[in-house]
C-alpha cells in the first residue's frame, strides 16, 4: 500500500464517529419515564382502594334533583334504623337489617329495597344488596364484611311510587379469631 493510500485510510477513519455510550442517556432516560408512568397508571387502574365516585359528573348536573330528593324524604317522613348482625367466626357473610316505618311509626310493607354498601378504604369494591322483608316493615340482606373499619350504605327505598333515599356510615369489624376460643 502507497503513503497516499495509509494517508488517505487513516484520514478517513478519524472521520467516522466512535460510539460514545453518554449518547444513550436521553434515551434510558426516556424509557424509564415512560416505564414509570405505565406502571403507576396501571397500578391506579387496578388498585380498589382508588375509586372515583360513580356518575359524579352526572350528580354535579342534576345537583337540584338531588336536592328535590331530600325535600322529598323530609316530606315522606319515614323512619329508618339500621342494625348489623356481625358474621358468625367461620364466615364473613354478616347481615344489614332495616326496620322501615312510615311518620306515624307504622311498618311500611311491600318496600323495594336496595343498599349499595362498601369500606371506605376499598370504594371501589361497591357490594349490591337487594333486602327481603322478614317480617312486616323488617327487611334484611347479606353482606360480605371483608374488612372492618368505616363502611357506608347507601339506601333507595320504594313503595307505591314515592322514593326515599339515605345514606349511613357506621364502623363494622369482622370477629377475631379469638373471640369465643378458650385459652
Amino acid at each position: 500500500m502507497t503513503d497516499k493510500e495509509q494517508e488517505k485510510r487513516s484520514t478517513t477513519d478519524s472521520r467516522t464517529p466512535r460510539f460514545a455510550p453518554w449518547a444513550l442517556l436521553p434515551v434510558a432516560l426516556l424509557a424509564g419515564s415512560v416505564t414509570l408512568v405505565v406502571t403507576m397508571v396501571t397500578i391506579s387502574a387496578n388498585d380498589p382502594g382508588f375509586a372515583v365516585e360513580p356518575d359524579y359528573y352526572d350528580k354535579a348536573i342534576h345537583w337540584d334533583a338531588k336536592r328535590a330528593q331530600d325535600a322529598t324524604n323530609a316530606e315522606l317522613g319515614w323512619q329508618l334504623s339500621w342494625a348489623f348482625q356481625p358474621p358468625k367466626l367461620a364466615s364473613r357473610s354478616a347481615v344489614v337489617a332495616l326496620q322501615l316505618a312510615d311518620a306515624d311509626g307504622i311498618p311500611i310493607t311491600g318496600a323495594v329495597l336496595t343498599v349499595k354498601a362498601f369500606h371506605n378504604a376499598r370504594a371501589g369494591n361497591i357490594q349490591e344488596l337487594s333486602l327481603r322483608e322478614v317480617s312486616p316493615g323488617r327487611y334484611e340482606a347479606p353482606f360480605d364484611l371483608h374488612r372492618g373499619g368505616l363502611w357506608e350504605c347507601r339506601l333507595t327505598a320504594s313503595h307505591h311510587g314515592r322514593t326515599f333515599t339515605q345514606t349511613h356510615q357506621t364502623e363494622l369489624y369482622p370477629p377475631s379469631p379469638s373471640a369465643g376460643s378458650a385459652i
